[in-house]
């Protein structure tokens, strides 16, 4: 019983820190496990100086995110509230779809947000309009464009999504 609580409920952590860690162990032990690639996404910064920046700036955009098939994945801002596409809504991956021009490699490994057209994300809670026949849960979360908290000519776009085995 215990193993299985280690396993499969999400833990809450004080710090991002540590709930990355549990995250990126996770996605490991489910890529190895499943077979599966996990693909690394990072932001399309503005400029030099806002891709150093801290993802408190930009609304809690993570410069790179993870996207993994069956992992669970959290919605970090409020996209379609009336569906319940909310900042905390939980779901589970289903796949990404990269557009056909995708060539740009913003970080070593890791495909630029620019080029990742949505990640399909299983909200059970989703109540909106039906995307996907045959499965009514089943949503697009397309990159999306944020603006510094400070200096307002800078964006950062990115998935607004984290991994969820560990959460703050």
């Amino acid at each position: 019983q215990k193993a299985r609580l280690e396993k499969e409920v999400k833990h809450l952590f004080a710090e991002n820190a540590g709930a990355g860690e549990r995250n990126g162990l996770m996605a490991g032990a489910l890529a190895l496990r499943k077979g599966r690639s996990i693909l690394r996404v990072a932001s399309r910064d503005s400029t030099a100086a806002a891709t150093r920046q801290a993802c408190d700036m930009f609304g809690q955009l993570r410069r790179v995110v993870h996207v993994l098939e069956g992992a669970p994945a959290m919605v970090i801002c409020n996209l379609r509230t009336p569906a319940g596409l909310v900042n905390g809504a939980t779901g589970t991956v289903v796949g990404a779809v990269l557009r056909r021009d995708a060539a740009d490699q913003d970080l070593r490994g890791a495909v630029s947000a620019a080029d990742v057209e949505y990640v399909v994300l299983d909200v059970p809670k989703y109540c909106g309009p039906v995307i996907y026949p045959g499965h009514p849960t089943w949503v697009p979360i397309e990159p999306t464009v944020v603006r510094h908290k400070r200096f307002k000519g800078w964006e950062r776009l990115q998935l607004p999504l984290v991994l969820a085995w560990g959460i703050t």
